[in-house]
């Protein structure tokens, strides 16, 4: 049951600090593909993301590329992130909130 417990309890406080976060309203996909853009920028020297990194990310490499494409329209429109350079560099930052 310990494990089971850990698991609701850490779902509870992804939950609060979406809230927090203002983050709620992110459907889950697109929750994931945030978290990946901010652990990708964090890791990197640049403050840039690769759309290969993130397609090979853990958190997002399950999530088909036409899915991901869309999530990144959507995080733009919510001005969560921006794409950085022309359309078909690929590249993508996070807005600074």
């Amino acid at each position: 049951m310990g494990s089971l417990k850990t698991f609701a309890t850490l779902m509870g406080t992804i939950d609060e600090i979406a809230q927090e976060l203002k983050l709620e309203k992110l459907s889950d996909t697109d929750q994931k593909v945030y978290a990946a853009i901010v652990l990708l920028a964090d890791a990197s020297a640049k403050d840039t993301v690769d759309i290969g990194d993130l397609i090979q990310h853990s958190l997002t490499k399950s999530i088909p590329v036409p899915t991901l494409y869309r999530s990144l329209k959507a995080l733009i429109e919510m001005k969560k992130i921006e794409r950085v350079g022309s359309v078909k560099s690929g590249l993508y930052a996070l807005k600074n909130l």
